[in-house]
C-alpha cells in the first residue's frame, strides 16, 4: 500500500470513529429529552450543532472513499465485524458490488488482514476449469 493510500485510510478511520461518537451523542440527547420529559428546546442548539457535525463527517467520509477508490483503481477491500462479532472482508468494485469475500469469519482483525494479503499475493495462481 502506498503512502497516499495509507494516509487516506487513516483519515477515513478517524472520521468514521468521530461519526460514530457524534451519532451516539445525538442519540443520548434525544434519549435524555424523551426519558426525563426535558424540553427539547434546552438541547436545541446542541442538537443542531451535533447534526451539522454528523452531516459534515458523512460528507468527508464520502469524499475520502471516492479518493480511495480513485487511488485503488476502483476496487477496495473492506473489513468489518459480522453479526457473530467475527472479522470478515469484502472486495468491492468501483460500483460497490461485492466481487469477492472472506468466506469465513476471523476472531482477530490481524488474521482477517492476513487473509487479504494472501489474496493479493495470489495473482500468479493458475486458473483451472472445474469439471
Amino acid at each position: 500500500m502506498n503512502a497516499t493510500r495509507e494516509t487516506l485510510d487513516t483519515q477515513l478511520e478517524k472520521y468514521e470513529a468521530r461519526l460514530r461518537s457524534l451519532r451516539c451523542y445525538v442519540n443520548e440527547l434525544n434519549d435524555k429529552t424523551s426519558k426525563h420529559g426535558t424540553e427539547r428546546e434546552h438541547f436545541h442548539e446542541d442538537l443542531l450543532e451535533a447534526e451539522h457535525n454528523v452531516k459534515y463527517h458523512e460528507d468527508e467520509i464520502a469524499r475520502l472513499r471516492e479518493l480511495i477508490d480513485a487511488e485503488s483503481g476502483g476496487t477496495t477491500y473492506f473489513v468489518y465485524h459480522d453479526s457473530q462479532s467475527e472479522w470478515r472482508w469484502q472486495l468491492r468494485a468501483g460500483n460497490q458490488r461485492i466481487i469477492a469475500d472472506s468466506g469465513e469469519g476471523y476472531q482477530h482483525k490481524q488474521d482477517c488482514l492476513h487473509a487479504i494479503e494472501l489474496v493479493k499475493n495470489s495473482k500468479n495462481a493458475p486458473v483451472k476449469e472445474k469439471s
